[in-house]
């Protein structure tokens, strides 16, 4: 993995933290810049936190708020199959 897949501070060859966990998830799905963008907006709106900071007992609720955008730019379907699969990840 390049260090351009973890743009949130992973380091390369160490352990994911949380958001870029879930930016490796979603990039191929919405694409890089919007899930870049949106787990930023995300952390901040609802965690309060950079992405940086969130922790891993919190991704799943940056996961849930994700979920309108995520539905909408994947289709419903597919979109709770991901969030399902990634929140199972997490845990």
């Amino acid at each position: 993995m390049a260090s351009e897949d973890r743009p949130f501070g992973s380091p390369v060859g160490g352990p994911l933290c949380s958001a870029d966990h879930i930016y490796a998830s979603l990039a191929d799905f919405i694409g890089p810049n919007v899930t870049r963008m949106a787990i930023r907006t995300f952390a901040k709106k609802t965690l309060n936190r950079t992405a940086e900071d969130v922790a891993p007992a919190q991704a799943p609720q940056l996961v849930m708020a994700l979920r309108p955008l995520l539905r909408s730019m994947a289709g419903e379907v597919h979109a709770e199959k991901i969030i399902k699969q990634l929140i199972a990840e997490l845990r």
